[in-house]
């Protein structure tokens, strides 16, 4: 058994950091970035994808048609703007999605026509380059279910011309006003997405934050050498060998006689990072407009009585309330156009749930005070 023992230099000699703290991921104008950020950062992926799934799971019109709706919800709030494709599925594959969600990272170019009246371009569609999980590619032109003229709210029943047959849907979070923000996508003059700057930034700053706490805790201590100044040239390039292979936040083996001194030196970083992440944790919260609870994935109360965790349930539905809005007006043209599917009854499905929940946690209230007021009664008595 002795020689399945694992050789002591095979030990992991190097501290794992979170690919998301690489320079590519830092950075909030660059649609690939942010979608990796949104599906990879723990915060930005609550944010985004685990919200959309609650949303998709807590109305029954969007559960039969789930992978859909959480595709589409996750795109337009990370970039701002999406285009969905339906088609038919290959006679060889029938349990495919009928259904493609193309964003800035497939577009090659928009398509567009000069309106007679005013003699300005319009926006009528999409070029699209995309790859198939084999590598297949694929280029396709996509014209959009919509005039320009419309507003983001108003989606007409019709292709623009009876030969367009490559039909699709364009949604848009936010309209912009034609002028880029600092710090976003170059296509922020066109629209907007929930990932905004600020949330973005306030990621990208706690994530850094709790890197550096985790590298403390994970090294408390730094080692370093001491060598007197009658080294050989040798013994200094023994030593370098010896620390070539490993990564500077651990220590090194080398032979008595070449080092005459490895003095440890605590990390007193632990204790102001922590202190330092529970603050920007707070401001992605107040910024992202969520209780910390549901960030941490569990509910905290205060005892009998305590409405708090009524309090973060009302703050997430006003959230889901205001994600629903945004996409209500294109959701019920395409459920009714390409899925048979009426939407109804949903404009305020959130509200009203808020408002059930802020009365029974009334209701509650009351009737634990008059069972508290009966019971000191009792030993008055």
């Amino acid at each position: 058994m002795g020689g399945l023992t694992p050789d002591s230099d095979l030990y992991p000699s190097l501290t794992y950091i979170d690919p998301l703290l690489m320079p590519p991921y830092i950075i909030t104008n660059d649609h690939s970035s942010l979608w990796n950020q949104a599906q990879g950062d723990w915060l930005l992926s609550a944010f985004i994808t685990r919200l959309d799934k609650e949303i998709c799971d807590d109305i029954p019109e969007f559960k039969d048609h789930r992978e859909f709706v959480s595709q589409l919800f996750d795109a337009v709030r990370t970039h701002g703007w999406a285009v969905v494709q339906f088609y038919e599925p290959a006679a060889e594959s029938p349990d495919q999605p009928k259904f493609r969600v193309f964003t800035p990272l497939h577009m090659k170019k928009w398509i567009t026509q000069e309106d007679p009246e005013t003699n300005k371009k319009q926006r009528i569609g999409l070029e699209v380059h995309y790859t198939d999980d084999l590598g297949n590619n694929f280029d396709d032109e996509i014209y959009f279910n919509q005039t320009s003229t419309k507003t983001p709210t108003e989606p007409i029943a019709e292709p623009q011309t009876e030969e367009e047959s490559q039909k699709g849907y364009l949604v848009i979070w936010e309209k912009g006003n034609g002028i880029s923000i600092t710090g976003a996508p170059a296509d922020s003059s066109f629209a907007v997405g929930d990932l905004n700057v600020a949330t973005a930034s306030l990621a990208i700053q706690t994530r850094q934050v709790m890197a550096a706490m985790v590298f403390s805790a994970t090294n408390p201590y730094f080692l370093h050498v001491i060598y007197g100044e009658n080294i050989s040239p040798d013994q200094r390039r023994e030593l370098q060998m010896n620390m070539a292979g490993l990564s500077p936040s651990k220590g090194f083996g080398a032979k008595r006689n070449t080092v005459e001194e490895i003095i440890p030196i605590e990390n007193g970083a632990v204790e102001k990072t922590v202190v330092a992440l529970d603050q920007t944790v707070q401001f992605f919260c107040a910024t992202t407009g969520l209780p910390l609870s549901f960030y941490l994935g569990e509910k905290k109360t205060g005892g009998l009585g305590d409405t708090g965790e009524v309090e973060d349930d009302v703050r997430i539905d006003k959230k889901k309330q205001l994600i629903l809005q945004h996409f209500l007006p294109y959701l019920k043209v395409i459920f009714q156009q390409e899925l048979g599917v009426t939407i109804s009854d949903l404009d305020q499905f959130y509200t009203q749930r808020a408002e059930e929940k802020q009365a029974q946690a009334q209701q509650d209230q009351l009737a634990l005070k008059g069972n508290t007021n009966g019971q000191e009664t009792q030993k008055n008595d």
